[in-house]
Parts: C-alpha cells; structure tokens; sequence
C-alpha cells in the first residue's frame, strides 16, 4: 500500500469511528424521543409538560444536524485532497468546516478531542480566523434558545412527517399539502440535553401562529373546516369520474395466455439479445423459458426446485441465465439448452433481489440473512460479500456504470458497496432518511443518485458518490411499493400501496401530478420511447398513460382480479404480465396517432 492510500484509509477509518460511535447514540436518542412523544400525543390524558420537554430535546438534536453536516463536508474535503509525500493538505479546508467540528466537541461539553487530534495529524491549520470563528460562535449561542415560535413551528413539522394530530394544530388536505410542499432534506446526529421549562413557553403548545409570526386564534384556525370536510367527501365520490375510468372488470383484453404454470408467476425477463424470447418463475418451483410467438410450449423448462422460483433473469449476454429461490439457493444455467451450470453458495435464507452485472457474466443476490453476495457465473467462483446489514437485505443493485454495488434492508438503511473488496463505501440512514424498510430502489443511468422507496411512505434521492441524501417526499397514506426514473425529461415516479401514482419534478423537487389506478400498484415500467408509463396493480388491471397530457388514463383489463406480480416490456408497445393465478398475458398498447 503506497503512502497516499495509507493516509486516506487511516483518515477514513478515523473519521468512520468517530461517526460511528456518535451517530449511533444521537440517532437512538432521536429516534426514542419521536417514539415517545407520539405515544404521549396519542394517550387519552395528556401531560403538556412532558410533551414540551421531548419537543425541545428534538429541537436541540435538530440544530446539532447543522454542524454534523459541516464535519461530513470537511472530511470529504480532506480525503480528496491528501497527497503522498508529505501527508500534508494541499488545498486549505474552509475555515467554518474545520471551526464546526471544534465547535461540535464544545458542544457536547466533553473532553473529547478527537476531531482536533484528526486534523492536526494529518497537518491542518487550525488557526481560525477571528472574523469566522466569532460568527460561527454567535450562530450557536443563538441555537441555544428555543422560542415559543421554535415550538410552533416544530409541531407543524412533526404533524405532517408522522400524520398525527398535536395540540394546536389540525390536520390539512393532503392533496393541497403534496402539492404545495417541499422536500425535507437533513442529515443524521445530534445531542439531547434536557431544557429547563417555564410556564410561558408551556402555553405555546396550544398556539398557532400564521407565516408572519401572529398567533391564530381558534375561530381563525377552524374556519370552514366543516365545508372542507364536506368538500372531500364529494372529490372522494367523484374521483373515479374525474379520470373516466369504469371500475368495472368486463373482459381479458390479452392478445395470448401461457398456461403452464399451475401457481402464481412471481418473476418476467426478457432475453438481452432475442426480444421475442422471455424467463418466468414462480411458485410451482419452476422457471420456464418461453418464444412470446409460442404459448403452447415452453422451450425449456427447469427441474422442480425445492422452494419457490422468486427471481429468474439472462445475463447480459444471454448465455446464462440464473434463478433465486425461498431457500437461498442461486443457480446458474445455460441460456440456450436450459442445461444446469452449477449452484452458487452463501446466502442461507431466502433471496430478496438478484441481478446481473451489465458488462459482465456476474451475478449479485441479495438475502433474508442479511446479506449480499456476488459470483462469477462462469465458473461459480465466490467473488465477494457484503455485510453489515442488521435485517433482510431487500432491494439493491450495481450502479449503471458497474463499479459499486447499492443495498437496501429492513433496517432501514442504504449501504454503497465496493465490489472488488466487499467494503462499505457509504451508508444512508437517520434524519431525513427512511425511518422504516426499504422496499424498492431504482438508479438513473446518467446522474449518480438512485430513488429508493420505504413501508414509511415516502420516496427519498440520494447521490451515491459522495452518500448525500438530497430529498424526501411527502408521505403516500400508504407504503411506496415502486419507484422509477424518466431518463429524458428529469421527472420520477413514485407508486403505493394507497393506489396512487405521484409525478415528481426531478429538478426542481416538487409534485406535479397525482394518478389513481384504483388499487395497490405492484409494478411500474416505462414504455420506453413512447413517453408512456404502465403500471400494475393488484386487482390484475394494467394502467398507462402519457404524463404530459392531463386526466388522459388507459386501462386494460385481464379478465382476472388476481394480483400482478411482475410487469415486463415487449419490444416498444406490447406489455407481458404475470399473475397469481399462474398465467401470463401479453397485452398490446394502443397508441395515440
């Protein structure tokens, strides 16, 4: 190892340490406060006074984030401009980033100086311009005092990320909120001391104020509250009206059926080279290979396996294909006589993703043991683990350019892998991140950022490079199942299991649109080319439309109201769907002329 990369992984290791180990106690603090003030919110007999201590301490850890943010940027800054000979930083590191850490430790009133002992070893100057350091100084000084505005303001926030009612406060439309709001973006950590109370600020937590700081009074804020109600009743009766779409299930509108599975079909794929040529699997324990011009007979047919076929995929090249099973067991197959290659050994519980690289015969499992692994197919080699995960890795992938691998777990977290030595390069998690599994991922193929969705109803951006989280929407009313990048026209989408579909501007992070399918949405695809998007949903109906032209929605109807498990393209406007009562259709989309 020469000079330079010892001094980056030291520093690195350093800094990972001290983030580590403060991160942890400051996101359990947080998160056990929220946790308890959403159990005392929804008691019947409420204690204001223990109420007002919690929002307080949240406060403080909020404005902890803000010099958390300045040490994360300052050790991104070092690392990138270490040099071999003289472990010495070439370019001077922003006086604020360097005087924030400082500021952090006196903070937390400890005699910890290891931020100080960090950069001083790897030569920074710390001698801190006056100027700065006193304004910096003022900044916190001011953070120290919580007005009763702080307060106001923080029930606001803490209603509309958890949906609750606090005292003071009533809920508001939420289709005018996902419209009108912008993204919460933070980062993690912060502190938790306990904040003497008086009597005057206790009254707070039963005020309102408006944008300008006047307090609302009762009569002011419950004004027209009941025609509000009376409003959504009758856009909830209409709504189905609104998009022209008859709720009901008359004819299976395929153009052909494959009927040789005899249980659900869980997974599609269709062949990298020969469009015509497509995988299934599913819970008769057998992948089948079909030509979509035959759908008397599979082509090949695997053995019977001893669980579940939850995921069969070609690699990039078609010469092999892979299926992952509820065991954990991965195999490898010859993509063209369906003979078997070999088993791939790691994962000792069920795989929750596989995928393969797009350059090369490697294949990547994701698995209920919490872990990852990856393999060459070719010869079956181990190539590398990835662990760290604390629950089920359930989503994940490699980047569009091949060279880290991406993770998601119940736990919470994102994790950005190195693949050649398996280590953690990045972790996404805490304030302003997901609070609960992460469900789906999806990565745009020019930018470096990924769309991940969680149980916890919201969709969040994140860049993968440098590991900042750069946006979170607003919460569905249920789960996001699916998420999807348009690669042309910087928009995103993200589907719930609420039956709605929400157009985000990628740019400037906000919602343009919302879409009802009538059901939970399963799957999402963009019919590539077309400017059209098809999704899913459990009741076996397809949807698409073209999200430019306003209240415009096409439905196709199975003739079923089993579930859709997976969604697949055919060439540029025919959809193949698979279902739970084990076929598979083929749909063709009709276009606007």
């Amino acid at each position: 190892m020469d000079i330079e990369q010892e001094v980056h992984t030291s520093f690195e290791q350093e800094i990972k340490n001290y983030f580590d180990k403060k991160g942890n106690e400051y996101l359990k603090k947080q998160e056990q406060l929220e946790k308890e003030l959403w159990n005392d919110i929804n008691k019947e007999t409420r204690n204001d006074e223990e109420e007002l201590k919690k929002v307080q301490n949240l406060i403080k850890i909020e404005r902890f984030l803000k010099y958390y943010d300045l040490l994360i940027a300052c050790s991104d800054q070092i690392l990138e401009s270490l040099v071999s000979k003289d472990k010495k930083i070439t370019e001077p590191v922003e006086e604020d980033f360097i005087y924030g850490g400082m500021i952090l430790e006196e903070m937390e009133d400890s005699n910890n100086t290891t931020f100080k002992n960090i950069i001083q070893k790897y030569g920074m100057n710390t001698n801190i311009d006056p100027i700065v350091k006193k304004a910096i100084k003022d900044k916190f000084d001011a953070d120290e005092k919580i007005e009763p505005k702080d307060v106001a303001d923080f029930l606001k926030r803490y209603q509309k990320k958890f949906g609750v009612k606090t005292n003071g406060d009533e809920e508001q439309n939420n289709d005018e909120e996902d419209r009108e709001s912008n993204w919460e973006n933070s980062s993690s950590v912060a502190g938790d001391d306990i904040i003497e109370v008086d009597d005057d600020l206790l009254n707070e937590m039963d005020k309102s104020y408006d944008e300008e700081g006047n307090e609302i009074t009762y009569e002011e804020k419950h004004e027209g509250e009941e025609e509000e109600e009376e409003e959504k009743k009758e856009d909830n009766q209409e709504s189905d009206d609104t998009q022209n779409i008859s709720r009901e299930k008359t004819v299976d509108m395929s153009i052909k059926t494959f009927l040789k599975h005899t249980d659900f079909v869980s997974c599609l794929s269709f062949h990298p080279i020969n469009p015509d040529v497509f995988i299934s699997g599913g819970g008769d324990d057998v992948a089948r290979v079909w030509n979509i011009t035959n759908n008397d007979k599979p082509e090949i047919e695997t053995p019977k396996q001893n669980e579940t076929v939850d995921f069969a995929k070609f690699s990039f090249d078609g010469k092999y294909f892979a299926t992952g099973c509820l065991d954990g067991v991965v195999k490898i197959w010859d993509g063209t006589t369906g003979e078997f290659k070999r088993a791939l050994e790691g994962p000792s519980d069920e795989i929750r993703f596989l995928e393969w690289h797009s350059k090369g015969n490697v294949i990547l499992a994701g698995s209920a043991d919490n872990s990852a692994w990856m393999w060459n197919a070719a010869n079956g080699q181990y190539m590398a683990s990835f662990n760290g995960h604390e629950q089920p890795v359930t989503c994940g992938g490699f980047t569009p350019d091949g060279n880290m691998v991406i993770t998601g777990s119940e736990d919470a977290t994102v994790r950005i892998w190195k693949p050649k030595s398996g280590e953690l390069h990045k972790k996404l998690q805490g304030y302003g991140f997901h609070e609960e599994m992460i469900t789906c991922m999806a990565f745009h193929q020019t930018q470096q950022i990924i769309i991940t969705g969680s149980t916890d109803k919201t969709a969040c951006i994140s860049n993968y490079s440098n590991g900042k989280i750069l946006g979170r929407t607003p919460a569905h009313d249920d789960g996001v199942e699916a998420v999807l990048f348009d690669q042309k026209l910087d928009i995103f989408l993200t589907g719930s299991l609420d039956g709605f579909v929400r157009i985000f501007d990628l740019n400037r992070l906000t919602l343009k649109d919302k879409i009802t399918v009538n059901a939970s949405i399963t799957k999402m695809i963009q019919i590539k080319d077309k400017n059209l998007f098809a999704v899913a949903n459990c009741l076996g109906d397809i949807y698409y439309f073209d999200h430019r032209v306003k209240g415009k929605i096409n439905r196709i109807t199975s003739g079923t109201d089993g579930m859709i498990h997976d969604l697949a393209l055919h060439k540029s406007n025919r959809l193949l769907a698979s279902f739970d009562d084990g076929s598979i259709k083929l749909f063709e989309v009709q276009l606007e002329q």
